[in-house]
C-alpha cells in the first residue's frame, strides 16, 4: 500500500466523522442504535450545529447511518459503502474530496489532439496539464483504492501542481483558491467498462471486472471548462443514488 503524504490538518467535520466512525467500527454503536445528537456533538466537541450537520451526513453518504426527523441518527450498518454518489450540490460533490486521499503519481504537460479534445471539450491544439493519481478511503485503520484518477487542466493553471502534494481537498479547490475559478455548473457522464490488467493491478481488482467509467466538467460563469477528471470504479466499490427536489 502507498505510504500517505503529509498534509494540512483535517477539517473539523471530517474529524468528528472519522472519530464516530471509529467508534462505530469499535462496536460502541450497533446497528439500530442512535448516534448523539447535533446538540450533543455541539458540546461534546464544542463545533457549531453546521459542524456537526456536515460530519453526520459524511456517515449518511458512507451508508453507516440514517437521518430521520424527529428520530435522529440511527446506525444502519458498520461498513462503509467505498464510494457513494449522493451529491445534490456541487458544494457537497466538492466537499466530498475531502473525506477520501489522493495519491497523483505523475504530471506531464501535453497538447489535446482531436479525439482528446472532444472528450474532453477543450480546444484542438490546447496545451493542457495532465495529472494521474489514485483516490482511497479508509476503513478502520486501513486504507483501499476506489478508483484511478485522470485530471486535465488548461496548462495556463500549471502552478496548482506545486501544491498538490499538500492538498486536502480537490484540485477544483485549488483553482479556485490561486484563479478564481469557481464552478457554477458540473456535467457528469457515466457509463459502464471493465477493468483492464493495468487498472486492475493498480485498484488491487481483478482484470475483466465490470467497473464505471466517470467523468466531470467543471464550467465555470463564462460556461468555459476549465477542468476534466475521470475515473474508473470497480462497480463493487460504488454506491450512486440520485436525490430529486421539487421547487
Amino acid at each position: 500500500m502507498r505510504t500517505k503524504p503529509m498534509g494540512k490538518a483535517a477539517p473539523r467535520y471530517i474529524e468528528i466523522a472519522e472519530k464516530l466512525e471509529s467508534d462505530i467500527q469499535k462496536g460502541l454503536y450497533a446497528v439500530g442504535d442512535l448516534l448523539p445528537t447535533e446538540a450533543h456533538l455541539c458540546k461534546t466537541y464544542e463545533i457549531s450545529r453546521f459542524t456537526a450537520r456536515n460530519a453526520l451526513a459524511i456517515l449518511e453518504d458512507k451508508g453507516l447511518i440514517q437521518r430521520t426527523q424527529g428520530r435522529g441518527s440511527v446506525v444502519v450498518s458498520l461498513q462503509t459503502s467505498m464510494f457513494k454518489d449522493t451529491w445534490s450540490s456541487i458544494d457537497e460533490l466538492l466537499a466530498h474530496a475531502g473525506t477520501v486521499h489522493t495519491v497523483f503519481e505523475s504530471v506531464k504537460e501535453i497538447t489535446a489532439d482531436e479525439g482528446l479534445a472532444a472528450k474532453l471539450g477543450f480546444a484542438a491544439g490546447e496545451p493542457l496539464i495532465q495529472i494521474d493519481g489514485l483516490r482511497y478511503q479508509k476503513e478502520g485503520a486501513e486504507q483501499y483504492p476506489i478508483c484511478t484518477l485522470k485530471i486535465w487542466i488548461p496548462a495556463q493553471f500549471k502552478s496548482v501542481v506545486e501544491e498538490l502534494s499538500q492538498l486536502k481537498g480537490s484540485v477544483a479547490y485549488l483553482l479556485e483558491k490561486q484563479f478564481g475559478k469557481q464552478s457554477t455548473q458540473v456535467d457528469q457522464a457515466i457509463s459502464a467498462c471493465i477493468i483492464h490488467r493495468d487498472v486492475a493491478d493498480q485498484l488491487e481488482a481483478q482484470e475483466g471486472e465490470a467497473a464505471l467509467h466517470l467523468v466531470r466538467k467543471f464550467i465555470d460563469d463564462k460556461n468555459e471548462i476549465f477542468e476534466v477528471s475521470e475515473s474508473v470504479l470497480p462497480a463493487s466499490r460504488f454506491t450512486y443514488n440520485m436525490r430529486l427536489r421539487r421547487s
